[in-house]
């Protein structure tokens, strides 16, 4: 079994529809997609993609969860259109109830840190 993770942000319509998803290799990177205003009636979410395989087939993917940003990317702006990150975290779990991994807890949080 192999599991891979992959940051996500999805450019969401006022109706809640999933119009891109813009992938990244860092919370860092998945941040600078949504690092400006989303056009009227879109919003950005961003999420940690978990992926699991099948053992001894890589192309066999079994299975997928989400970990969604507790504080919505889109609730952070401010009126002078710059992202404020307090208070963004991932939750302790994904949302199939898989244990989100520490190294990925610690990125968001220095992200957050470091972008006060």
């Amino acid at each position: 079994m192999t599991i891979c993770y992959e940051w996500v942000c999805e450019v969401v319509d006022k109706h809640g529809d999933r119009d891109d998803l813009l992938f990244a290799d860092s919370f860092a990177d998945a941040m600078r997609y949504a690092g400006h205003a989303p056009d009227v009636g879109y919003t950005y979410e961003i999420a940690l993609w978990r992926k699991q395989y099948a053992p001894h087939d890589e192309g066999d993917l079994r299975e997928t969860q989400y970990a969604y940003l507790e504080t919505a990317v889109s609730e952070c702006w401010v009126s002078n259109g710059t992202a404020s990150v307090a208070g963004v975290q991932l939750p302790a779990e994904f949302d199939g109830g898989a244990r989100m991994p520490k190294k990925f807890i610690d990125e968001v949080r220095k992200y957050v840190d470091t972008h006060k």
